[in-house]
């Protein structure tokens, strides 16, 4: 009886925990995937949080003026992400990656750990293929996401 009572505790504290992979191994709240062309300036943004939600940032190609409008939309698959980056050991990967060419598309992946952000930018697609799968991953995803049909104006 006398270890029962020592192990109860034990055990309550070990099955209340019900925080996801991302909050107990890692401390990743954010992961952003941004995609510049040097011929037509900012393409689009996605920003996912451990919080299941989203916000895509886009071109608004009507306006008479270069704006930016975020459209809000819930994603359930955060972990996922999170543990395809870490294995995919993007907190090795070089800051910069760049191809020798002219006029590429410039990807950027951010990833906010422990409150710091980390990007990996990578012109022209001359970073390494682990790189390369996770910017595949987060914009598969992040296109199956059901965003909002009205954006709202940024600056």
């Amino acid at each position: 009886m006398k270890q029962l009572l020592i192990l109860l505790p034990l055990i309550l504290l070990l099955s209340a925990s019900t925080d996801t992979f991302a909050q107990k191994s890692h401390q990743i709240t954010e992961i952003t995937l941004e995609q510049n062309s040097n011929w037509q300036g900012f393409m689009y943004k996605y920003v996912l949080r451990s919080d299941g939600t989203a916000t895509l940032y886009g071109p608004d190609w009507t306006a008479e003026t270069v704006r930016r409008l975020a459209y809000r939309g819930q994603f359930q698959e955060f972990d996922r992400v999170v543990k395809f980056v870490t294995t995919q050991r993007f907190f090795k990967l070089d800051r910069r990656y760049e191809a020798p060419v002219f006029d590429a598309n410039t990807i950027i992946v951010g990833v906010v750990r422990y409150g710091r952000r980390r990007e990996v930018t990578d012109y022209g697609s001359a970073g390494p293929v682990n790189l390369r799968a996770i910017e595949d991953l987060i914009r598969s995803l992040s296109e199956k996401i059901k965003w909002d049909k009205t954006g709202t104006p940024v600056r």
